[in-house]
């Protein structure tokens, strides 16, 4: 009899769709309140910042270099995406393995010859790392192709395949 009253009158809560969606609301602005007042958070979005002695270069004017073969153009994008496409006699030079790469491909070379690098993607923008990296191994002329590859291939410009 005690069961009988208790169940009449204790019915479980029925929980919605609406229930879960404030819950995982509330716990997202709770963390992202956490995290921002955090000295040590973690960046939402990454910053991205070219050191402040390497420049952009407009495709045209990186052309003018290519086509006077007065610059050494590194391609900073994974492998595979190099073997799709890139600028005809660029040198790959991945993000992932920079240290190795490098030590084979431009190690040697002159400090002072020019570089013009690139290797933006939709997820990441590789061109600006490898650039900042050169710069730290002591290149002296290190700039950046302003609007990388597809800039380069809507003007026409030599793309290998």
């Amino acid at each position: 009899m005690l069961e009988m009253e208790k169940s009449r009158w204790y019915q479980p809560a029925k929980l919605t769709i609406l229930d879960f969606v404030l819950i995982i609301g509330i716990s997202l602005l709770c963390a992202l309140v956490f995290n921002s007042s955090n000295p040590n958070g973690v960046a939402l979005f990454p910053r991205i910042v070219l050191h402040s002695d390497i420049s952009y270069v407009d495709p045209d004017a990186a052309f003018q270099k290519h086509a006077a073969s007065s610059a050494v153009f590194v391609d900073a994008r994974p492998t595979n995406f190099f073997d799709q496409s890139h600028i005809a006699g660029a040198v790959n030079i991945p993000l992932s393995v920079f240290d190795i790469m490098y030590m084979m491909k431009l190690q040697a070379d002159d400090k002072n010859q020019p570089i013009i690098v690139y290797g933006r993607t939709v997820s990441r923008r590789y061109d600006v790392d490898v650039a900042n990296k050169l710069h730290l191994r002591g290149h002296k002329q290190v700039q950046v192709l302003d609007r990388g590859l597809s800039a380069w291939e809507k003007k026409g410009y030599p793309v290998a395949r």
